[in-house]
């Protein structure tokens, strides 16, 4: 076996993925609480012994990519304390991603880094016959 290095050097990646984030008292298809789910999440990563050293969120971040969902999302996510990004999946509306000015403050600085976020082709690209 390799010798791994000592759990101080190690990072720590959690990732939460389709979330489904809704309007604030909506249910995810009419039956699940999404939104009380993501934020269980949240305080349970919060709630580890060793809390990770960053939150990977992947999409779908919102269900329907309304902008209010997009807004819900960040009200979340104030109670996460660790540093995270964010990647829209295929359920995130790219143009309300954008101009809602969410994507701005859909991240948290990592040890002085600034994220980047991928943009994503809003059509799937053209497979090869």
């Amino acid at each position: 076996m390799p010798h791994l290095p000592e759990q101080e050097h190690q990072m720590l990646i959690a990732q939460l993925s389709d979330v489904h984030v809704r309007r604030k008292g909506e249910l995810y298809k009419g039956v699940v609480d999404s939104n009380r789910m993501f934020a269980e999440a949240i305080a349970h990563l919060q709630s580890l012994d060793r809390r990770p050293d960053l939150v990977l969120l992947t999409g779908d971040l919102v269900d329907e990519g309304h902008a209010d969902e997009y807004a819900n999302l960040c009200k979340l996510l104030k109670a996460l304390e660790l540093p995270y990004l964010v990647v829209p999946g295929n359920h995130d509306e790219r143009v309300n991603f954008a101009r809602s000015g969410q994507p701005h403050e859909l991240h948290r600085r990592i040890r002085g880094a600034v994220p980047v976020f991928l943009r994503a082709p809003l059509k799937p690209a053209r497979t090869r016959p």
